[in-house]
C-alpha cells in the first residue's frame, strides 16, 4: 500500500487498507440513488420528456442535477436573486475553464429546459435540487471527508494565477471531489453493460503516472502516446503488459486537455468497431471525462488516480498511483 501527504486528496490515507475507498464510495452511491431518486423523479420525468433523451438513465440525470446545484454553491450567488439568474452565473463562471467544457455543455442544457418552465414550476424543481445538494453535502462530507481533508488547506494557501481559468479547477472546494469521487462511480454504473459488451477496449493514462517522465522514451500514437518499457517498474509499462496478455490497447496522455483534444482520434483508432475506453484520472477530472466519451457516444468505465501529484495542476513533482486492483476488475 502506498501511503503519501497529500496535496489535495489520497484514496489511500495512513492505516487504512487501499481497498476501503471502493467499498466506502459504492455504499455511498447506492445510498445517494435510493435516497434521491425518488423525490427527484417528477424532475426527471419533466426533463426527459421536454429534452426526448428518454432513454437517459435517472441515475445519470441525478448525477447532471447534483452539478447544478454544487456550481451554485460556490459560485455563492446572492440566494436572493432568482433560481435562473443564480445558475447563469454559476454556468458563465465554469465556461470559462477549460476544464469544464462538457460538464458546462451538459449545464447549459438543464439552463435551457428551466427557462422554458413557468415560475411556479421552477421554484418546484429548484427546491427539489437545492435540497439534493445540501443533503448530498452533509453526508458525502460524513462518508469521505477523510479522503480529502486537505483541500480546505490547500484552497486556502493556493495562489491565484494570472489569467483565472486554471484557479477554477486547481482551487475546487471540497464538495466538488465528492460530485466527481460519487458521480464518476455512479455513470461507471450507468454505462457498465454496454461497456463490457464491446470487442475491443482501450486504457488511456495520465502522463503523471510515468515513474521518470524526463527521461519517457514513449512513443507517439494515435491517443496520445505508447509505451516503449523504458522501466520496468513503471505502472504505464506494467499496465501496457497486462494489455497485451489480456488483449487490450494502452496510451497515455499528457494532460486531460490533449485528451479531449484528441477525442475524435478515437473513432479512427476504432475503425468503426465496437469499442470501449476506461480513463484513469485524477478525481476532479472524472466526471470532465465521462462526459467527454459519452458526447462521443464511446461506452466508458473510469478508475481515479490514488492521489493528485503532476506538475500541470499541483506543483507536484509525481509519479502518481493507480489501484491495479480495481483496474483490473473494471477492464476484464
Amino acid at each position: 500500500m502506498i501511503n503519501i501527504e497529500p496535496l489535495t486528496y489520497t484514496l489511500v490515507p495512513k492505516h487504512v487498507p487501499a481497498h476501503i475507498y471502493f467499498t466506502r464510495v459504492e455504499q455511498l452511491v447506492n445510498e445517494i440513488v435510493q435516497t434521491m431518486i425518488g423525490c427527484l423523479e417528477p424532475l426527471v420525468t419533466r426533463f426527459q420528456a421536454d429534452e426526448q433523451i428518454e432513454n437517459t438513465p435517472l441515475e445519470q440525470i441525478l448525477v447532471e442535477l447534483l452539478l447544478l446545484g454544487v456550481w451554485v454553491k460556490r459560485a455563492n450567488t446572492n440566494p436572493d436573486l432568482a433560481p435562473l439568474i443564480q445558475l447563469k452565473q454559476a454556468v458563465d463562471h465554469y465556461e470559462f475553464s477549460k476544464d469544464h467544457i462538457y460538464q458546462s455543455q451538459k449545464a447549459r442544457g438543464w439552463l435551457r429546459f428551466l427557462e422554458s418552465q413557468p415560475e411556479t414550476t421552477l421554484n418546484y424543481y429548484w427546491d427539489f435540487i437545492e435540497d439534493a445538494t445540501q443533503w448530498f453535502d452533509q453526508r458525502s462530507c460524513e462518508i469521505l471527508a477523510p479522503y480529502t481533508e486537505q483541500v480546505n488547506s490547500f484552497v486556502s494557501n493556493y495562489e491565484p494565477g494570472t489569467d483565472g481559468a486554471e484557479d477554477i479547477f486547481n482551487a475546487s472546494p471540497q464538495l466538488e471531489y465528492h460530485l466527481n469521487m460519487v458521480g464518476a462511480e455512479i455513470l461507471n454504473g450507468v454505462f457498465r453493460d454496454r461497456f463490457r459488451s464491446t470487442d475491443h477496449k482501450l486504457v488511456v493514462l495520465p502522463g503523471c503516472l510515468r515513474a521518470n517522465a524526463q527521461y519517457c522514451v514513449a512513443t507517439p500514437w494515435i491517443m496520445g502516446f505508447r509505451c516503449e518499457h523504458c522501466l520496468d517498474s513503471c505502472q504505464i509499462s506494467i499496465i501496457t503488459k497486462l494489455g497485451l496478455k489480456h488483449d487490450f490497447q494502452v496510451s497515455f496522455v499528457v494532460h486531460q486537455s490533449s485528451f479531449a483534444t484528441q477525442a475524435e482520434g478515437l473513432h479512427s483508432w476504432g475503425h468503426g468497431q465496437n469499442y470501449g475506453v476506461l480513463g484513469v484520472a485524477c478525481v476532479l477530472s472524472l466526471l470532465e471525462g465521462g462526459f467527454l466519451l459519452e458526447s462521443q457516444d464511446i461506452p466508458a468505465q473510469c478508475v481515479p488516480l490514488d492521489f493528485c501529484a503532476c506538475l500541470n495542476h499541483w506543483g507536484g513533482v509525481g509519479p502518481t498511483h493507480v489501484n491495479m486492483e480495481r483496474l483490473v476488475e473494471k477492464i476484464l
